[in-house]
């Protein structure tokens, strides 16, 4: 877990690991949960860029990576929006899944997915799975739940973007997840 009801953890990353299959990433060892929950927290990375920062999610009995809910409002009521050296974009303050492969093997191929969604988003706003370019691109294959399911009214603003879901790390082979491959439901929206 990151984080808790309160305090929440901020600002955490995990990287490189390999959560729910054993030390080849290619034999599930599942949790008898979930892989990775960020619990109210913002600004954690899960995953990244770097050429040894993705995980390997996978296996799991329960989701791959389950947020919920933030700790503070985007933006909060009365606060001036926040910017990125452009003024013409707002600053991220969510959580961040990326480079990941999640519900396939460490090979980008092998199915051993997770017990239900790949990634479950659940009342948690401002969150990116995926990013710009293909070093941030998730893998969400083969998972016995949606690829990436979106739950909730305070789910709003979310960002899915550049993955590869359903299919191998190569996006040439089928390696379907067992559900809707991105679901948003109960009041979720973009």
């Amino acid at each position: 877990y990151l984080g808790t009801a309160a305090p929440a953890a901020n600002d955490n990353s995990v990287t490189g690991s390999f959560l729910g299959v054993d030390p080849t990433g290619t034999v599930a060892a599942p949790n008898t949960g979930n892989g990775v929950v960020i619990l109210n927290g913002e600004g954690n990375q899960i995953g990244g860029p770097g050429p040894h920062d993705g995980n390997v999610i996978s296996g799991n009995l329960h989701y791959g990576v389950w947020i919920v809910g933030n700790s503070v409002a985007w933006p909060a009521p009365g606060e001036p929006p926040i910017f990125t050296d452009n003024p013409d974009q707002f600053r991220y303050v969510g959580n961040t899944v990326a480079g990941n492969t999640i519900g396939l093997g460490s090979d980008g191929s092998m199915e051993i997915g997770n017990g239900a969604a790949g990634v479950f988003i659940q009342n948690s706003a401002k969150n990116r799975i995926g990013g710009n370019s293909f070093v941030e691109r998730n893998v969400i294959s083969a998972n016995l739940g949606a690829g990436i399911d979106v739950r909730g009214e305070a789910s709003t603003g979310n960002r899915i973007q550049a993955n590869y879901i359903g299919t191998d790390a190569l996006g040439e082979n089928a390696r379907g997840n067992r559900d809707i491959g991105i679901h948003f439901n109960f009041g979720a929206a973009f």
